[in-house]
């Protein structure tokens, strides 16, 4: 009887290396959810959602593929050298920590999110301004039905 879900594994992923990427593709969402909720034996250091921000908008984002990958295969994202000059996170600059990345892009987010309630919050005062500015053919808009 065969195994059900098993396949044969690609030659790349048959040397050292390649099963190293396989096993860590596999588990390292388990290691993610594993860490603890603060860094141990020490403070966590602030970090401003606009800088990381403002270097994300800097950061070259380009398609690539590992040396073992087909040829039609195509990652995206940035270079870890430019990643690890422009945000100094990780153990070096050849690789970009799961993690890292995603705190980059959370934060990022959070930039984007705080600039969007901005606007949203000047948007509506133009509105309101707008709205009470009498017009030229009749007393102030209200907002409202013609003929209320």
């Amino acid at each position: 009887m065969a195994d059900v879900g098993t396949r044969p594994t690609p030659e790349p992923l048959r040397s050292r290396v390649g099963r190293w990427l396989l096993h860590l593709r596999y588990f390292s969402p388990i290691v993610v959810l594993l860490r603890p909720k603060r860094p141990v034996g020490r403070l966590p250091d602030p970090a401003t959602p606009d800088a990381i921000l403002t270097e994300l908008s800097k950061l070259p984002i380009s398609t690539w593929r590992y040396r073992w990958d087909p040829d039609d295969v195509r990652h995206l994202g940035p270079m870890a050298q430019d990643f690890a000059a422009a945000f100094g996170l990780g153990p070096d600059e050849r690789v970009i920590d799961p993690t890292d990345g995603q705190g980059v892009a959370l934060a990022a987010i959070k930039a984007v999110h705080e600039k969007l309630v901005l606007l949203e919050g000047r948007v509506e005062a133009l509105e309101n301004k707008r709205d009470r500015r009498p017009r030229a053919d009749g007393p102030p808009a209200t907002g409202g039905v013609a003929g209320e």
